[in-house]
């Protein structure tokens, strides 16, 4: 029996080709983006489980309330965190010593700090970043060491372990244990290196070169420092010891020590005694890439598209084999007719879902093995197809496949089992006339899909052109960013000038991340400062909007965004002429350096005359490009930077580029949510053509009658479109405003965002009645034409 519906099924397919294709088609392109979305979030998940103890190790986080009754303000589509508190995962030195010798139940401490190392190697500075650490942290995290025995291996201050990546690198090779490092220091000190670490592509802890923090010359100046936050600080507790009692613990340890700042914030933001104003929290480890370091919007939309995508898939299914087996109402009458029961019926068409859901499995597989290359590229991911064979993934592709046999197969099942044998064979024209309220319901649901995916593209993809063409405040274009400049300023400066087709050069302390910007208050409000030379204004064009204290112009003077004057000039304890002593000399139009998912924050611009001031660590270089490749420009500066630094390495890029990349990742996920709304609306349009034969079918009488009375075809063309015409009125009817919701939440994430203009959702109405009617006037236009003799014959 197994046999004979494995054949029946197969028969069935393969004579109804064309349906088979486009149901196949479905089915194996959503399996293969639920597949996907299913290894990402796998892939996110699967950080930091390496770790031995990692259901012991935690980090610590500072919570700082902002009022008193915190309370969820996210939107629809803003994932953030609760924006009335701000967690500081940056802790002060002294913790350390707190949590380690002071708590119970705390094992091991560690803090982990980024300082900065310059190798010299053949000649050349290397500038890298090397992780401070206690040597706890070697036997708290279980990475291991290819070279070297991690016992002692950061005890003393010349200590270093180093990456594989980076031993090849410098070495070429991985036994590099006993080898030396050389830095570029006043001494040129000399580093040994006592083992090859080994970092796995899971960890959201990463680190090229480990030294013991005892060698971080500001971590030792800062030791006692409360106010010093600047260092990630883990801890390894005891078995069986819940992390609130921890948090507990470590709040009453240091009430003393931070009783001043508790109640100077207190009153800075006016809460009640009531409020704890901070405290402590643990995230433990193998949690922290998804809380930290993961985008929780963009996984959400994902999961949603994938479902949204599986849904359209399977009410294809339903719809057109709801079309396509009705024609088999005559085998169904048969079948009954000569003994085979509503189950045994069931049975056969759940065998042939299921036999078409297993060659969907085996495309889906196919289509993933293409299209991975294009999947990672778009997520940024590096996700192997051996992950394919992980249990998890395993169970929820057979769980998809099971939930997709008993929805769509069972309930298409169920109905051509339960059709009446006189019914059948009375209508042995095998047209069985099926719900019109189902079908239609289905075919809104499919507009409206359409409808509210493209517009919440649109929106999008609007929003995004919006951030990139809006003004800055200053000119990008034509300006080199050069980084690492310290000590070769002046006459850097000097010798750049000398190009002709250099317009004007600039130093500064900041740049597009934030260099050697810092935060400041002046008063009550918080502020950027940073250092520019004289020519900052010029190089980069920035408006001025007013001059004061001209006559203080020759030393050293204030330059300051107009927001922040506009806030100082309100507060009348702030006197709006000078700052900490130094008088403002002039006013410039607000400007942004930061993302523009950011507001623009208060600048302060301390102009500085000494060229080879500390504080410059940027070049701003404004070039001509006129009548002259732009490569030559460049190779005449590289020039110049080799003359002046030939120990350093000559590296730019380009401000546009470098403003163009601070949204790389949104820009990203963008093309990611674009193609998979378009593979949904794709498979919506391709549903279509089953929903429409399936009225089609049930009117190919109706037709006929009038052409008998003298019906046109022009006529009976208008009479069929008018009621697909209502039903994408009804679609974008409900879709519109739901996709207006969404879309308005969703850019509310943006600091900076376009206004929703009607347009943005009447082109997807225009669109895909346009879509549409191409869809299925092919098939009303045969309708129309239909002999009425062929479709009246039986009657």
């Amino acid at each position: 029996m197994i046999r004979n519906y494995i054949k029946t099924a197969w028969r069935n397919i393969v004579r109804n080709r064309v349906f088979s294709l486009i149901n196949l088609l479905g089915l194996s392109v959503s399996l293969a983006f639920c597949t996907l979305v299913m290894l990402y979030l796998y892939d996110e998940h699967s950080y930091d489980k390496f770790h031995a103890n990692g259901d012991r190790l935690y980090q610590i986080s500072r919570i700082e309330y902002l009022v008193d009754d915190p309370k969820i303000k996210t939107g629809l589509f803003d994932f953030s965190e609760n924006k009335d508190i701000m967690e500081y995962r940056a802790q002060p030195m002294p913790l350390a010593y707190v949590v380690k010798n002071e708590i119970p139940g705390v094992e091991k401490a560690s803090r982990f700090l980024t300082g900065q190392l310059n190798i010299l190697k053949d000649g050349k500075v290397h500038s890298e970043m090397a992780k401070h650490v206690d040597p706890d942290f070697l036997d708290m995290f279980s990475f291991d060491l290819l070279y070297g025995n991690k016992q002692g291996a950061l005890d003393k201050p010349t200590d270093i372990i180093i990456s594989a990546p980076k031993a090849l690198e410098y070495f070429g090779r991985l036994d590099v244990v006993g080898e030396m490092i050389q830095l570029k220091t006043d001494e040129n000190d000399l580093l040994t290196i006592t083992g090859v670490m080994e970092v796995p592509k899971k960890s959201s802890i990463r680190m090229s070169f480990l030294r013991n923090v005892a060698t971080c010359t500001y971590c030792e100046r800062s030791r006692e420092n409360w106010g010093s936050r600047f260092s990630t600080l883990f801890i390894q507790i005891s078995p069986n010891l819940a992390p609130n009692e921890i948090e507990t613990k470590i709040d009453l340890a240091v009430a003393d020590e931070l009783k001043e700042d508790k109640e100077y914030w207190r009153l800075k933001r006016k809460l009640s005694e009531q409020n704890p104003v901070f405290n402590y929290s643990l995230t433990n480890v193998e949690a922290r890439h998804i809380k930290f370091f993961s985008n929780k919007l963009y996984r959400v939309i994902l999961v949603g598209l994938s479902l949204l995508i599986f849904l359209i898939a399977t009410s294809n299914y339903v719809s057109i084999n709801l079309s396509t087996t009705a024609r088999r109402s005559s085998e169904i009458a048969i079948r009954r007719a000569i003994g085979a029961n509503g189950q045994q019926l069931f049975f056969q068409f759940l065998g042939e879902s299921f036999l078409l859901i297993l060659l969907a499995l085996f495309f889906s597989i196919t289509l993933i093995q293409g299209t991975l290359p294009l999947f990672n590229q778009l997520t940024g991911k590096s996700i192997d197809s051996s992950l394919l064979l992980q249990k998890e993934i395993l169970i929820g592709v057979v769980s998809l496949s099971m939930i997709f046999c008993l929805a769509a197969g069972g309930y298409l099942s169920l109905i051509l089992s339960r059709l009446k044998t006189h019914l059948s064979l009375k209508s042995s024209n095998g047209r069985v006339k099926l719900g019109a309220k189902f079908t239609q319901g289905i075919t809104v649901f499919q507009f409206m899909i359409c409808v509210f995916l493209i517009s919440i593209a649109v929106v999008m993809n609007r929003q995004f052109e919006y951030i990139s063409e809006k003004d800055l405040g200053f000119d990008t274009e034509s300006v080199l960013l050069l980084d690492d400049v310290q000590g070769i300023t002046a006459e850097l400066k000097d010798e750049l000038q000398k190009i002709p087709q250099v317009l004007g050069v600039s130093l500064a302390g900041g740049g597009v991340r934030g260099n050697g910007m810092y935060a400041q208050h002046v008063g009550d409000h918080r502020v950027v400062y940073s250092y520019i030379d004289d020519d900052f204004i010029k190089v980069l064009n920035l408006k001025v909007v007013e001059e004061l204290n001209a006559e203080e112009e020759i030393g050293k003077r204030l330059i300051v965004t107009k927001n922040l004057y506009d806030l100082i000039s309100a507060d009348s304890t702030l006197d709006n002429n000078s700052i900490n002593g130094m008088p403002v000399a002039q006013i410039v139009s607000d400007f942004h350096f930061a993302s523009l998912l950011e507001p623009i924050y208060p600048t302060i611009f301390e102009v500085d005359n000494n060229l080879n001031s500390e504080w410059f660590g940027n070049a701003y270089v404004k070039i001509s490009t006129t009548n002259v490749p732009i490569r030559d420009v460049i190779s005449e500066i590289e020039k110049v930077w080799n003359r002046v630094a030939p120990d350093r390495f000559f590296e730019f890029e380009f401000l546009d580029q470098a403003i163009d990349d601070q949204y790389k990742t949104q820009k990203t996920q963008v093309k990611t949510i674009n193609a998979s709304m378009t593979m949904a609306i794709i498979l919506a349009c391709i549903g279509l053509f089953g929903l429409v034969s399936i009225k089609i079918n049930n009117r190919v009488k109706e037709v006929g009658i009038r052409k008998v009375l003298g019906a046109s075809i022009q006529s009976i063309f208008n009479l069929l479109s008018k009621e697909y015409l209502l039903t994408m009125v009804v679609a974008n009817v409900i879709a519109i405003p739901i996709a207006y919701y969404a879309s308005k939440n969703w850019i509310e994430v943006f600091e900076f965002r376009m206004n929703l203009s009607i347009w943005m959702f009447l082109l997807p109405l225009i669109f895909i009645v346009f879509i549409g009617f191409i869809s299925i006037s092919g098939l009303l236009l045969k309708a129309a034409k239909t002999n009425p003799v062929h479709s009246l014959r039986h009657e």
